[in-house]
Protein backbone atom coordinates (compact mmCIF):
# COMPACT_ATOMS: atom_id res chain seq x y z
CA UNK A 1 0.00 0.00 0.00
CA UNK A 2 2.93 2.28 0.52
CA UNK A 3 4.53 1.85 -2.25
CA UNK A 4 0.74 2.24 -4.49
CA UNK A 5 0.94 5.76 -2.62
CA UNK A 6 4.47 6.60 -3.95
CA UNK A 7 4.18 5.73 -6.98
CA UNK A 8 1.02 7.44 -7.23
CA UNK A 9 2.70 10.60 -5.86
CA UNK A 10 5.95 10.05 -8.25
CA UNK A 11 3.43 10.09 -11.13
CA UNK A 12 0.93 13.10 -9.69
CA UNK A 13 4.71 14.87 -9.87
CA UNK A 14 5.75 13.75 -13.51
CA UNK A 15 1.93 14.77 -15.05
CA UNK A 16 1.94 18.00 -13.59
CA UNK A 17 5.75 18.26 -14.67
CA UNK A 18 4.86 17.18 -18.34
CA UNK A 19 1.17 19.61 -18.10
CA UNK A 20 3.73 22.22 -17.14
CA UNK A 21 6.28 21.70 -19.98
CA UNK A 22 3.21 21.67 -22.41
CA UNK A 23 1.59 24.61 -20.97
CA UNK A 24 4.91 26.80 -21.26
CA UNK A 25 5.38 25.49 -24.81
CA UNK A 26 1.98 26.35 -26.19
CA UNK A 27 2.19 29.48 -24.62
CA UNK A 28 5.63 30.16 -25.95
CA UNK A 29 4.80 29.03 -29.54
CA UNK A 30 1.61 31.53 -29.08
CA UNK A 31 3.55 34.34 -28.00
CA UNK A 32 6.14 34.04 -30.71
CA UNK A 33 3.46 34.07 -33.89
CA UNK A 34 1.98 37.06 -31.96
CA UNK A 35 5.26 38.95 -31.74
CA UNK A 36 6.23 37.66 -35.58
CA UNK A 37 2.28 38.58 -36.56
CA UNK A 38 2.83 42.06 -34.89
CA UNK A 39 6.43 43.00 -36.17
CA UNK A 40 5.12 42.13 -39.93
CA UNK A 41 2.25 44.14 -39.47
CA UNK A 42 4.41 47.14 -38.14
CA UNK A 43 6.71 46.70 -40.83
CA UNK A 44 4.85 48.00 -43.78
CA UNK A 45 4.11 51.33 -42.16
CA UNK A 46 7.64 52.32 -42.26
CA UNK A 47 7.87 51.69 -45.52
CA UNK A 48 4.70 53.92 -46.42
CA UNK A 49 6.13 56.54 -44.45
CA UNK A 50 9.19 56.70 -47.11
CA UNK A 51 7.08 56.49 -49.83
CA UNK A 52 5.60 60.17 -49.21
CA UNK A 53 8.72 61.37 -48.37
CA UNK A 54 10.15 60.20 -51.83
CA UNK A 55 7.43 61.92 -53.54
CA UNK A 56 8.01 65.21 -51.47
CA UNK A 57 11.67 65.17 -52.39
CA UNK A 58 10.80 66.19 -56.31
CA UNK A 59 8.79 69.19 -54.90
CA UNK A 60 11.65 70.62 -52.75
CA UNK A 61 13.87 70.24 -55.50
CA UNK A 62 12.27 72.72 -57.43
CA UNK A 63 12.95 74.84 -54.59
CA UNK A 64 16.87 75.02 -54.31
CA UNK A 65 15.92 76.97 -50.16
CA UNK A 66 14.33 73.80 -49.19
CA UNK A 67 16.60 70.93 -50.16
CA UNK A 68 19.27 71.17 -47.15
CA UNK A 69 16.11 71.42 -44.70
CA UNK A 70 14.26 68.47 -46.16
CA UNK A 71 16.79 65.93 -45.05
CA UNK A 72 17.00 67.26 -41.93
CA UNK A 73 13.10 66.69 -40.93
CA UNK A 74 13.69 62.59 -41.31
CA UNK A 75 16.54 62.51 -39.70
CA UNK A 76 15.03 63.29 -36.12
CA UNK A 77 11.90 61.20 -37.43
CA UNK A 78 14.77 57.70 -37.48
CA UNK A 79 16.07 59.22 -33.68
CA UNK A 80 12.78 59.43 -32.28
CA UNK A 81 11.63 55.93 -33.66
CA UNK A 82 13.41 54.33 -31.10
CA UNK A 83 12.23 56.52 -28.10
CA UNK A 84 8.54 54.47 -28.64
CA UNK A 85 9.99 51.27 -28.34
CA UNK A 86 12.02 52.01 -25.31
CA UNK A 87 8.99 53.43 -23.60
CA UNK A 88 6.76 49.86 -24.91
CA UNK A 89 9.50 48.18 -22.56
CA UNK A 90 8.24 49.99 -19.18
CA UNK A 91 7.53 47.02 -17.26
CA UNK A 92 4.24 47.04 -14.47
CA UNK A 93 5.94 46.00 -11.21
CA UNK A 94 2.56 44.02 -10.26
CA UNK A 95 2.75 41.64 -13.11
CA UNK A 96 6.41 41.05 -12.84
CA UNK A 97 5.54 39.91 -9.50
CA UNK A 98 2.58 37.45 -10.26
CA UNK A 99 5.50 36.46 -13.79
CA UNK A 100 8.05 36.18 -10.80
CA UNK A 101 6.30 34.01 -8.40
CA UNK A 102 5.32 31.58 -11.33
CA UNK A 103 8.57 31.37 -13.36
CA UNK A 104 11.34 32.00 -10.86
CA UNK A 105 10.53 31.40 -7.36
CA UNK A 106 10.91 27.60 -7.98
CA UNK A 107 14.93 28.50 -7.77
CA UNK A 108 15.00 32.19 -6.38
CA UNK A 109 14.49 33.99 -3.49
CA UNK A 110 13.65 38.14 -3.74
CA UNK A 111 13.42 38.92 0.19
CA UNK A 112 16.95 40.78 1.49
CA UNK A 113 19.00 38.45 3.22
CA UNK A 114 17.28 34.75 2.09
CA UNK A 115 19.30 31.93 1.35
CA UNK A 116 20.06 31.17 -1.98
CA UNK A 117 18.11 27.89 -3.34
CA UNK A 118 18.97 26.02 -6.82
CA UNK A 119 19.64 29.80 -8.02
CA UNK A 120 20.96 32.54 -5.92
CA UNK A 121 19.31 35.58 -4.18
CA UNK A 122 17.93 38.14 -6.50
CA UNK A 123 17.77 40.93 -4.09
CA UNK A 124 19.03 44.18 -5.42
CA UNK A 125 20.32 42.35 -8.54
CA UNK A 126 19.81 44.85 -10.98
CA UNK A 127 23.17 47.01 -10.88
CA UNK A 128 24.97 44.48 -8.96
CA UNK A 129 28.20 42.68 -9.90
CA UNK A 130 27.80 39.46 -11.50
CA UNK A 131 28.63 36.47 -9.38
CA UNK A 132 28.73 38.64 -6.89
CA UNK A 133 26.75 36.51 -3.97
CA UNK A 134 29.15 34.83 -1.86
CA UNK A 135 27.00 32.02 -0.79
CA UNK A 136 26.43 30.83 -4.67
CA UNK A 137 28.64 28.70 -6.82
CA UNK A 138 28.29 30.40 -10.47
CA UNK A 139 29.63 29.22 -13.65
CA UNK A 140 33.11 30.17 -14.51
CA UNK A 141 32.08 32.03 -17.40
CA UNK A 142 29.46 33.81 -15.50
CA UNK A 143 32.48 34.50 -12.92
CA UNK A 144 34.75 35.50 -15.64
CA UNK A 145 32.54 37.74 -17.82
CA UNK A 146 32.47 40.25 -14.56
CA UNK A 147 30.60 43.47 -14.74
CA UNK A 148 27.17 44.34 -13.31
CA UNK A 149 23.67 43.42 -14.44
CA UNK A 150 21.98 46.02 -16.11
CA UNK A 151 18.41 45.80 -17.39
CA UNK A 152 19.49 44.74 -20.76
CA UNK A 153 21.75 41.81 -19.57
CA UNK A 154 19.10 40.86 -17.48
CA UNK A 155 16.35 41.00 -19.91
CA UNK A 156 18.38 38.46 -22.57
CA UNK A 157 19.80 36.19 -19.96
CA UNK A 158 16.24 35.78 -18.99
CA UNK A 159 14.89 35.53 -22.79
CA UNK A 160 17.52 32.63 -22.79
CA UNK A 161 19.96 31.86 -19.93
CA UNK A 162 22.13 29.63 -22.01
CA UNK A 163 22.02 31.67 -25.46
CA UNK A 164 23.42 34.95 -22.46
CA UNK A 165 25.78 32.49 -21.01
CA UNK A 166 26.54 28.99 -22.78
CA UNK A 167 27.92 27.10 -19.60
CA UNK A 168 25.45 28.75 -16.89
CA UNK A 169 24.24 26.44 -14.19
CA UNK A 170 20.19 27.76 -14.65
CA UNK A 171 18.49 25.50 -16.68
CA UNK A 172 15.43 27.63 -17.25
CA UNK A 173 14.04 27.50 -20.88
CA UNK A 174 13.73 31.53 -21.18
CA UNK A 175 11.03 34.08 -21.38
CA UNK A 176 10.53 34.66 -24.66
CA UNK A 177 8.17 37.27 -24.28
CA UNK A 178 9.85 40.91 -24.20
CA UNK A 179 7.15 42.77 -22.62
CA UNK A 180 6.74 39.54 -19.68
CA UNK A 181 10.93 40.56 -19.31
CA UNK A 182 10.31 43.64 -19.12
CA UNK A 183 7.72 43.69 -15.99
CA UNK A 184 9.43 41.15 -14.40
CA UNK A 185 12.98 43.31 -14.38
CA UNK A 186 9.93 46.17 -13.14
CA UNK A 187 9.67 44.11 -10.23
CA UNK A 188 12.80 43.45 -9.75
CA UNK A 189 13.84 46.99 -9.98
CA UNK A 190 11.66 47.44 -6.77
CA UNK A 191 13.54 44.66 -4.84
CA UNK A 192 16.20 47.16 -3.51
CA UNK A 193 17.35 48.93 -0.76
Amino acid sequence: MFRDLIAAILFTIAALAVINFVGDFAFTTTQTQNEERTMEASAPEPEAEAQPAAEAQPDAEAQTAVVPESPAEPEPAAVEAPAPQASALEGDADKGHSLFRKKCMVCHTIAKGDKDRTGPNLWSIVGRERASSKTFNYSNTLKMRGGTWNEADISSFIAGPRSFIPDTKMTFAGLKNAEDRADIIAYLKTQTD
